[in-house]
């Protein structure tokens, strides 16, 4: 995944996805190109080392909820839940 961090008005920070790799997590969790990232598990992003340390265990996480803005501008929330 390759994405650019966006700084929000509220001092948050947002990743706009620039490309995917056919096979990853990202792509299974429904995330497309183009779509800007904007919570993570209902907290919005702080600062970039929480995302990057939440990221590296994504495959141990039981639970993952992404909030992400598509290009329309709709808002759509991601659930991934394992079992």
């Amino acid at each position: 995944i390759k994405a650019k961090i966006v700084s929000n008005k509220d001092k948050t920070i947002s990743f706009v996805i620039t490309d995917l790799k056919e096979r990853s997590v990202f792509k299974n969790l429904g995330i497309k190109k183009g779509d800007q990232i904007i919570e993570i598990n209902s907290q919005k992003i702080k600062n970039f080392s929480v995302v990057m340390n939440l990221f590296s265990q994504i495959k141990d996480l039981k639970n993952l909820s992404l909030k992400v803005k598509r290009k329309d501008f709709s808002i759509q929330t991601l659930n991934y839940k394992t079992y």
